[in-house]
Order: C-alpha cells, then sequence, then structure tokens
C-alpha cells in the first residue's frame, strides 16, 4: 500500500490530569510528521477535524475510524486519539446545548466542569466557545462580578496581586490575568470585592473559579454583605458590628475547580440577619483564622 506521509503542526499537551496542567492548555508546538497507510486515512482524519468542530458527531465518529486504522505512526495516532477522545466531549456538549434555552443557568455551570474534563482534547475548545457565547451581554444570561482584565483595588502589601498569563499561564483560567491572594498574617486575611450590581434577585447562583494550592487548603468563608442605610448620625456599635446579608463555606480542595453558591436554597449562601438579595454592597472571602494560604481567582459572575 501507498504510505501518504503529512507534515504537520501538531500540538504537544502537557500532562495527562487536570490539576498538574494548566487550564489554558500551555502548549508546545513541534513540527511531526503524521504518517498514513493510505491516502483515504489521510483524507479522512482532514475531514473529520473540520466536521468535529462544526459539531457533526455522527460524522465525525465514522471518519475517525477511518483514520485511526489508517494511522501508521506513532505521531499519527496521537493525534487521532486526541479526537477519538474528544468524541464523548461533543456528545455532552451536545446534550447541553439543548437545554440552553430552558435552562442557561444550568448549562453555564455544566460546561464550565466539563471543560475541566476535555480541556486537553479538541472538545475543550468547544467548551470554551459555549461558555463564551453564554456570556455574552444580549443574553442576559451572565453577569461578571469582577473583570481582571483591569486592575482592581488591591495591594501587594495584603497579600493580593494580578497574575499575568503571559509568565504563569497554569494560573489563569480566562483571559490574560488572574488574582493571586496569599495571606501571611491579620492584614491579609480577607479578599474583598466590591465590583458588581446591587440587585441579585434575579440570579440562581455566585460562580468562581478557584485555585487552591495543594496542602495549604482551607475552609474557605463567603459573605455577601448587604449595603447599610444612610445616616446623618453617628451609628451605635451594636448596629456598626451587626451583619445583614448571606454566608456560606467553600470546602478546601487542589487546583482549580469551578465553585457554586446557590442565592437560593439554602444549599449555598444562607441568608443572615435581614440578608436582601436587592440590596448587596460587596462579597468577602475570609479565613477563620490567621494561616498560611495560597489562592487564584479568576471569572467571579452571577448567573
Amino acid at each position: 500500500m501507498k504510505t501518504i506521509r503529512l507534515v504537520v503542526l501538531a500540538v504537544l499537551w502537557t500532562g495527562a490530569s487536570f490539576f498538574a496542567a494548566p487550564v489554558g492548555g500551555v502548549t508546545t508546538k513541534k513540527k511531526v510528521e503524521l504518517v498514513f497507510k493510505t491516502e483515504e486515512a489521510e483524507k479522512a482524519f482532514e475531514e473529520a477535524k473540520k466536521v468535529f468542530m462544526e459539531k457533526k458527531y455522527d460524522e465525525a465518529r465514522k471518519l475517525l475510524s477511518v483514520a485511526q486504522k489508517g494511522a501508521k505512526n506513532r505521531a499519527a495516532k496521537a493525534a487521532v486519539r486526541q479526537y477519538v477522545t474528544g468524541l464523548k466531549g461533543l456528545k455532552d456538549l451536545l446534550l447541553l446545548e439543548r437545554k440552553i434555552d430552558s435552562n442557561g443557568g444550568w448549562v453555564y455551570e455544566n460546561a464550565q466542569r466539563k471543560y475541566l474534563v476535555y480541556y486537553t482534547n479538541p472538545a475543550g475548545k468547544l467548551f470554551r466557545n459555549l461558555i463564551a457565547d453564554l456570556e455574552k451581554e444580549e443574553r442576559k444570561l451572565v453577569t461578571k462580578v469582577e473583570n481582571f482584565e483591569s486592575s482592581g483595588p488591591y495591594s501587594v502589601r495584603f497579600g493580593k496581586t494580578f497574575v499575568n498569563k503571559v509568565k504563569d499561564p497554569q494560573f489563569v483560567v480566562e483571559g490574560e490575568h488572574s488574582l493571586r491572594w496569599e495571606c501571611k498574617n491579620r492584614k491579609s486575611l480577607a479578599l474583598k470585592i466590591t465590583r458588581g450590581p446591587r440587585d441579585w434577585s434575579s440570579y440562581a447562583y455566585l460562580g468562581l473559579w478557584l485555585y487552591e494550592a495543594k496542602g495549604k487548603g482551607s475552609e474557605l468563608y463567603v459573605m455577601v454583605a448587604n449595603r447599610r442605610p444612610p445616616s446623618k448620625r453617628k451609628l451605635s456599635r451594636l448596629i456598626q458590628r451587626s451583619f445583614n446579608g448571606f454566608q456560606g463555606k467553600i470546602p478546601p480542595h487542589s487546583g482549580w475547580k469551578f465553585v457554586t453558591l446557590p442565592l437560593n436554597s439554602g444549599k449555598g449562601l444562607r441568608r443572615v440577619g435581614k440578608g436582601d438579595l436587592k440590596n448587596v454592597d460587596f462579597i468577602q472571602f475570609q479565613l477563620p483564622t490567621v494561616r498560611r494560604f495560597l489562592a487564584y481567582f479568576d471569572n467571579i459572575v452571577l448567573v
């Protein structure tokens, strides 16, 4: 049989597990030669890649079957295997897309979590595209509480710094930046987020990408505080200390995780005092005690 040789730029993904490699998928581009046994197998693979990205599951599966049988060298087999592995992700994606109109918030949450599973194969790009589509302003489904593309009111003095994707891609999920929070002393015990809408009553949950360093995890308290009514007179100490809003906890974990905190079920954030979702002032992430803690935050959203 005639051996067909095809030279391409193959993307070599680093790391087999999600927590061992960046979400963004750090890649090393290397020129490799894909060798197929027949011209039919070569053409099948090229067409399979195209229809895969067009989300044509049945066509992609059939073409990849031909390409897989015809792959000759290790590079070709590995390249085809990436797409074969991604077929399950493509099927999951198509199932989610059917639910967008009826339950967009649920689809958004699951698309984020499925992205964790499939980011190392071509299905990851499709999930990333789906997430970006759901975040479009015209859909009115997702509101970003904090946009890490621009600098916020954070200081190195209090353990908060911005991380650049170019230098540390493993610590950035979306865009070009994430926020690094390191607790070393009482001055860096909390992280306060003030950018966000005042009225949360139409949202189902608060979501965020959170990375915790392995071995340094700690239960994290979440407080959503209500605005205090303006007053010309000095408030009493009791009123100053009172807290009206919502509270919850995030259990420790290792690596990146998309965390969701439901707003109305009582399972995520529970009401404290006269908590009112129509009158939110700020969010605060708080450690229970001063201890060594390191975490990265990205894409904090209301859904």
